[in-house]
């Protein structure tokens, strides 16, 4: 039977003498501890001994006994958001099975104060032809033909979907994604910007709406953050607080009030028991998705590997396609964010798909995943113990357990944003041990900090001045990932290839519609395997 103990501490903004803790322990799955604080907004963190075994969900219970999940996790640490409703009385822990590990959790939170809001910003101009015709209509008709109306309209947006389409011409449409109900804000994370953009509300309604002007082939996933408490005493409200500098815990506090979007059935994700975040998705140059029917379960082991270079634990997903048994000299694919490329947009089965409709040749596949967040973003971006993990614990260890030997002639390396940015990293430096390089919306823009602002990124020096490699290339940015105040992710990929061509390295570039997400990353993906891996060459690479 697993035993787990859990140690609670609530931390005010400003550290008092009273500050509340409790510690105990129990032998059963499931564990709470009652909480009284109302109005107040928590941010924290919670933090396991070791690397759990099972999957481990959190939550908080109302004064129903109803459960409500905040979050599932398989790491070593994840962030708390969460704004206390009024019916809450306990937060509550619990394993999904019970196991011979013995692991501690400290939940460890911050108390902010929520400010009354008492103004909506309006400033509502909709350019939608049907958010015009809705407009005109609240305005001409008496009010008390305004709630049939509304009804009326989200009725059809019910049967239409969601975001609307509307063409503008050859090249363009007008994308308006729609939020009903929501109290003081909304706003959306994902749209076709790099940004939290605001949502307005349409006068005189439950209508919410953000518009875009995008290309016809344009992609990408979003969440919308409802009725975000406002954590800042600055007397700012309405418009002004849309235009107003953001505190950090102001702007970590949307990760709390997050919402798909119920007017479209397409998500990330059809499981909502993962540990991923899930998004709506819009992708207007949509690829079929893979038939239930006819897909081969593919055979994918879990391990966990423990690290004294880094002093933690992570696991590896191994992939071995369909009929592996009678294949030989597979290609390797090292996917770094494994916990990402695995439930987010399911690789394995799309390897699957790809693999036994034609496309490209049969690849093993390893899944490197972050102990943490937090681990990730200590890891990811180039640093020499992370090469050196990879370099004398990783590649050992997958040399005794794959089915298949790696080759140093075939083995890709594979990550996106900082994931892409690692991977690129780890291609200069292992040289030896990589043949590919897929960088994703790689996070060239990062400096290391003994750099000066004017330097040029540290992976552009590296290249410029690194002896050219045989490795083969393939980089993606996208449409919406320039920056704002510098050099965007657009803008450093761009000049990472300029630079590998100079010195006549084996590159290709693409450059996709959309922004920095997992929708336009699989369809990078599947470009990149089929000019590395198409299914009529399956010895080695192009």
């Amino acid at each position: 039977m697993k035993k787990l103990l859990l140690s609670l501490f609530i931390l005010p903004t400003l550290v008092q003498a009273d500050d509340l803790s409790h510690t105990w322990s129990h032998t059963d799955t499931l564990q709470t501890v009652a909480i009284d604080a109302k109005n107040q907004h928590y941010q924290g963190h919670l933090k396991f001994s070791a690397l759990p075994e099972h999957m481990v969900s959190f939550g908080w219970q109302d004064s129903d006994q109803q459960q409500h999940v905040l979050l599932h996790t398989q790491q070593q640490e994840v962030p708390i958001y969460w704004s206390v409703p009024h019916n809450a009385t306990h937060l509550w822990l619990k394993q999904s099975q019970a196991s011979s590990q013995t692991i501690q959790a400290q939940l460890t939170l911050k108390i902010h104060t929520i400010y009354p809001q008492t103004d909506i910003c309006h400033h509502a101009q909709p350019q939608s032809a049907v958010l015009q015709n809705l407009q005109q209509q609240l305005n001409t008709q008496p009010l008390a033909e305004h709630a049939q109306i509304l009804n009326l309209f989200w009725q059809r947006i019910a049967a239409q979907s969601t975001p609307i389409t509307e063409p503008i011409n050859a090249q363009s449409m007008r994308l308006v994604y729609l939020w009903r109900g929501a109290k003081n804000n909304v706003r959306m994370i994902g749209g076709a910007s790099n940004n939290h953009d605001w949502l307005q509300r349409l006068p005189n309604s439950d209508v919410w709406y953000k518009e875009y002007v995008v290309p016809h082939d344009y992609r990408g996933s979003y969440v919308f953050a409802v009725d975000i408490p406002h954590l800042q005493n600055d007397g700012m409200d309405g418009c002004d607080r849309q235009q107003a500098q953001e505190s950090r815990a102001q702007r970590l506090a949307i990760l709390g009030h997050l919402h798909t979007d119920p007017y479209n059935p397409n998500t990330l994700m059809a499981s909502k028991t993962t540990t991923q975040r899930n998004e709506s998705v819009f992708d207007a140059a949509s690829e079929s998705h893979p038939n239930t029917d006819t897909v081969v379960s593919s055979h994918v082991q879990t391990h966990v590997l423990h690290s004294s270079v880094l002093n933690n634990q992570r696991r590896i997903s191994i992939y071995q396609p369909p009929n592996a048994a009678n294949t030989n000299n597979l290609p390797t694919l090292i996917f770094l964010d494994g916990e990402s490329y695995t439930e987010s947009i399911d690789v394995p089965r799309l390897l699957d798909e790809w693999i036994l409709t034609g496309r490209i040749a049969p690849v093993q596949a390893i899944f490197v995943h972050n102990p943490s967040a937090q681990a990730r973003n200590q890891e990811l971006p180039p640093n020499a113990n992370y090469v050196h993990m990879i370099e004398t614990e990783l590649l050992p260890f997958l040399h005794t357990h794959l089915h298949t030997p790696m080759s140093a002639q075939n083995t890709a390396i594979i990550g996106s944003s900082f994931g892409g940015l690692a991977a690129a990293n780890l291609g200069l430096s292992l040289p030896r041990h990589f043949s590919h390089v897929v960088s994703l919306s790689g996070s060239f823009w990062w400096q290391a900090k003994h750099q000066l602002p004017h330097d040029k990124p540290f992976v552009l020096q590296r290249i410029q001045h690194h002896p050219p490699t045989t490795l083969k290339w393939f980089l993606s940015a996208n449409s919406d990932e320039t920056g704002r105040n510098q050099a965007g992710i657009l803008e450093t990929t761009q000049e990472v290839y300029h630079s590998l061509k100079i010195q006549q390295q084996d590159v290709i570039f693409q450059q996709y519609s959309g922004g920095h997400n997992y929708v336009v990353w699989k369809k990078a993906l599947l470009d990149a395997l089929l000019h590395f891996y198409p299914a009529q060459n399956q010895n080695i690479s192009k």
